[in-house]
C-alpha cells in the first residue's frame, strides 16, 4: 500500500544495501515465519477447543488489537540504527 507514495517521492533511488542494517533480511524472514506460524496455528487451534460463536469473534477483534498494537509505539519515538 506504501510503494505508491514510496515510488513518488523517490524512495526506491535513495535506497541501497548500505542503507539497511545487516541484520534486516533475517529479521524480515523471521517476522514471515513466526508470523505466519501463529497466525495459521492459532485460529486452527481455537477452532478444536472453542465453540464456533466465539471463534467467529476474532474476526471482529482482530482489527481492534492490530490498530491497538501499532498505535501504542508511535509514542515511542524510534531508535536511530547504529553506524
Amino acid at each position: 500500500m506504501l510503494e505508491i507514495p514510496a515510488v513518488v517521492t523517490g524512495e526506491p533511488g535513495r535506497l541501497g544495501p548500505s542503507e539497511m542494517a545487516a541484520e534486516s533480511p533475517f529479521a524480515v524472514v523471521c517476522l514471515v515465519t513466526v508470523g505466519g506460524l501463529i497466525g495459521y496455528t492459532c485460529p486452527t487451534w481455537l477452532i478444536l477447543r472453542a465453540p464456533v460463536t466465539t471463534v467467529a469473534t476474532r474476526s471482529h477483534v482482530n482489527p481492534i488489537v492490530a490498530v491497538s498494537l501499532v498505535s501504542a509505539p508511535l509514542a515511542v519515538r524510534a531508535s536511530r540504527r547504529r553506524s
